[in-house]
């Protein structure tokens, strides 16, 4: 029996029943994995799954998954396999080692422009920029997120244009050209203001805040970040809650309100335990730890270490120096100056490393404050103005007002004091312009504003409230008052019909006088009767207690089936997506396929048709097939064709049409262990397959059952039928013939199912036929490709009209 087949059914089943949660799905996904034991491009795309899901939460594991993905898929020659695995230790090293980081995104790029992969190139020409950006290379940053962006154009793809202009505008903050990076975050912004995504919108909103910071402009920086917290608090987005909070932290620090910033970043290390994150955790903690530094508490050192410890388990070289220049200062501010200078030199080696201009800056400044204190002021003014030089390049005033203040230090403890005297009015200067007297004034305004517009939702809800508890104390009022009415008249009817019994009760006294003695006379009849009816009640009340308990049980069975009903509809529908995504892109049939046309119309949610196609050298491989039955049994069948079809072309090389029949009719066999024994079932597909020489014009044909059709420039047609068998087991199994025809510039190509030509439908509710369908063929085959799908797609529905579609329809066309 092979052993695929069911794995692969597993696999399906489990991808469909899972949620998308990140953490649970990799759960599902190792689980399904580990059944998995074939090594085929099935387990190479689980483990890029499971790489990409721990990607902004375990970067260990994404290496390790993305390595053994990388060498499985070099093993098997999967090229898309191996560009995203390489995609993925690019991703790793990034924050690592930047030439690593370019070594395996290169060849990534590589490998998905010779594949055609433009949405993997896309995302890989991202990678690049922000690698180059990292290492303050803007020109090769710019170069890199431009070619993203030209091709995110040319797919149409305006999501992916927003996601470039947003990264071209962090190159521009890195370089201090603010207004340029306004510019290009705006035009981010717009569209995703156009497709409504928040979460684009408050991620920009977060870089406005980091440029007016930059600028010392804080209250316009706390606007953006209090807007962006807004907006992801509205969509529950946890991250993004995080990190406003975290930002509006940072200005409360720079701002001396120690408390306030505590708030912030402990509302955010909750938050991130939530979530689980490590790389956040180490953010809280280290923030947390630099305002205890700040109040004098002695748990700072403990909150640095335990930010670095989370910071090493996830490899985050990124976040490391700014722990270890916390250490440092923690260090330095209890007067241990070998520990500080320890802490310091291992913060800037890894910077040097990372090349983190910003993170060697402000280590080189804490290494000259060191110095200054150990009043060895040929180091401290040495480290001082490398660190000056740096900050003047990435126009960090805040940095550069600290830099000049020490350097008058410096210079005045040597008795410069003309430097000392011109550095201290530089950073007189610069402080001035950062913490003046309007800008603390406008952060109070704001901070006002904030909690007045949440006292003034808070005011209009109550008021709300009560409004919508007066409308329905009205509304009881109403029903209260209806009520009496209507029991006022129903007791007036009550009396009148009393009143008139007991006139009737009268005249009939006399009559029950004079039947007094009759009805003793029967009065033993009516007792007997009396005890029959007795038994029949008891009897009636038993049939009821049943009844009721039936009634029961069939309430509860109907709950069940709608449940299941409800799991397999949810099943079904994630089996369509996966179906979908098995089938050629638009993009890649476009790059492959040139001018044409794909019509596919499913009868159920999933598809028993397929279409597939590919490229081996010169040749172009298409199909056209319809595998028995149509819905969920058709589907698995054809998800089996595709892989083979895979295996064989993709993997053997295979490019003779009835070759790769022959091939894939065995396989089927073989997974089905088809043997033709009374009883079996006979599961199977027919189709048609053409293989093209690109070079030479010279076309291949074999078909099962389902024939091709060829409409010449000379609108003249030609029709070739295939073998009277099916890709599956036959009573005689006879090798499928190749057709060999020779194409002129501007014939049509046309391939199709059955389901067209057999459907219901028209005036008399008769089949279309095969010959009608030819004769349409024969009348669009001049108009582009485009207007032949909608023609054909409007016949067929003018056709079927409000009749059942019968089975599943697939017809693609394409021009030489």
């Amino acid at each position: 029996m092979n052993k695929r087949i069911p794995i692969l059914l597993l696999l399906s089943a489990l991808m469909v029943a899972n949620a998308f949660s990140q953490k649970a799905n990799v759960d599902s996904l190792e689980n399904v994995l580990k059944l998995h034991s074939a090594e085929d491009t099935v387990k190479a795309n689980m483990l890029i799954a499971i790489g990409q899901a721990v990607s902004t939460f375990d970067n260990n594991k994404m290496l390790s998954t993305a390595s053994q993905a990388l060498e499985l898929s070099e093993r098997l020659m999967f090229l898309k396999g191996q560009s995203e695995s390489l995609f993925l230790l690019g991703l790793y090293y990034k924050n690592n080692d930047k030439s690593q980081a370019l070594y395996y995104a290169k060849r990534a790029l590589s490998i998905a422009e010779k594949i055609k992969y433009w949405t993997g190139v896309v995302r890989v020409l991202n990678l690049i920029g922000g690698i180059y950006g990292s290492l303050s290379k803007m020109d090769l940053a710019l170069e890199y997120y431009q070619r993203a962006l030209v091709l995110s154009e040319e797919l149409n793809d305006k999501l992916g244009m927003a996601k470039c202009y947003s990264y071209i505008a962090m190159e521009h903050i890195r370089d201090a050209n603010y207004p340029k990076a306004i510019q290009y975050l705006q035009k981010s912004t717009k569209i995703y203001e156009a497709f409504d995504n928040r979460i684009g919108i408050s991620s920009n909103l977060s870089s406005l805040g980091v440029i007016y910071v930059r600028q010392g402009n804080y209250p316009l920086s706390l606007d953006c970040y209090q807007k962006s917290l807004s907006i992801s608090e509205e969509l529950n987005n946890k991250d993004g809650i995080s990190a406003c909070l975290n930002n509006i932290g940072n200005i409360y620090v720079s701002q001396n309100k120690s408390q306030l910033a505590l708030q912030m970043y402990t509302k955010a290390l909750n938050i991130n335990n939530e979530i689980g994150d490590k790389g956040k955790l180490s953010a809280s903690y280290l923030n947390i730890g630099i305002i205890y530094q700040k109040l004098n508490n002695p748990k700072a050192l403990e909150y640095f270490e335990t930010a670095l410890r989370y910071s090493e388990e996830v490899s985050s070289k990124l976040t490391i120096p700014n722990i270890l220049s916390s250490m440092g200062d923690y260090h330095l501010e209890h007067k241990d100056y070998p520990k500080a200078l320890d802490s310091y030199r291992q913060a800037l080696s890894i910077a040097n490393e990372i090349s983190h201009k910003r993170y060697s800056c402000k280590i080189k400044y804490a290494i000259g404050r060191v110095y200054l204190k150990q009043k060895n002021y040929t180091n401290a003014l040495s480290n001082s103005l490398q660190s000056l030089a740096i900050a003047n390049e990435l126009k960090l005033l805040v940095v550069q007002k600290d830099l000049h203040g020490q350097l008058s230090e410096i210079y005045a403890a040597t008795h410069d004091y003309k430097n000392a005297y011109i550095n201290h009015t530089r950073y007189k200067a610069l402080n001035d312009s950062l913490f003046n007297e309007t800008n603390t004034q406008k952060i109070a305004e704001l901070e006002y504003n904030s909690k007045y517009e949440k006292e003034k939702q808070s005011l209009e809800l109550a008021q709300q409230k009560k409004d919508v508890i007066q409308a329905a104390a009205k509304r009881q009022l109403r029903i209260i008052m209806l009520s009496l009415i209507v029991a006022f008249i129903l007791v007036s009817l009550l009396a009148i019909y009393v009143y008139r019994s007991y006139r009737i009760k009268r005249k009939s006294n006399i009559l029950l006088t004079q039947q007094k003695q009759e009805i003793e006379t029967k009065n033993d009849d009516l007792v007997q009767l009396n005890e029959e009816i007795s038994v029949q009640r008891e009897e009636i009340t038993a049939q009821r207690d049943e009844i009721e308990a039936q009634r029961d049980l069939v309430v509860q069975q109907k709950d069940h089936i709608e449940a299941q009903k409800e799991k397999i509809t949810d099943s079904i529908d994630y089996a369509r997506h996966i179906q979908q995504a098995l089938l050629p892109s638009r993009a890649y049939a476009t790059a492959n396929l040139g001018e044409h046309f794909i019509l596919f119309k499913p009868k159920d949610v999933v598809s028993g048709d397929f279409y597939w196609c590919t490229r081996v050298n010169e040749y172009l491989i298409v199909t056209v097939a319809d595998c028995t039955g149509h819905g969920v049994p058709g589907a698995f069948m054809s998800m089996l064709g595709i892989s083979f079809l895979n295996e064989i072309v993709g993997k053997k090389g295979v490019v003779r049409a009835s070759d790769i029949l022959d091939q894939l009719r065995k396989s089927v066999v073989d997974a089905l262990q088809q043997k033709w024994q009374t009883g079996e079932q006979k599961e199977g597909m027919d189709m048609a397959l053409v293989v093209i020489n690109t070079q030479t014009a010279q076309l291949q044909y074999a078909g099962a059952q389902n024939p091709l059709y060829i409409v010449t420039a000379g609108n003249e047609l030609k029709a070739i039928k295939g073998d009277n068998q099916t890709v599956a087991i036959n009573i005689e199994m006879k090798p499928f013939t190749n057709h060999e025809i020779a194409l002129s510039k501007g014939d049509c190509i046309y391939l199709a199912t059955d389901g067209y030509h057999d459907q219901f439908g028209g005036f008399a509710n008769k089949k279309f036929k095969r010959k009608q369908l030819k004769d349409l063929f024969v009348s669009i085959s001049a108009k582009p490709m485009t207007e032949q799908l909608i023609i054909l797609d409007n016949t067929f529905e003018r056709w079927r009209g409000s009749g059942e579609q019968i089975d599943d329809v697939t017809i693609l066309g394409m021009r030489v």
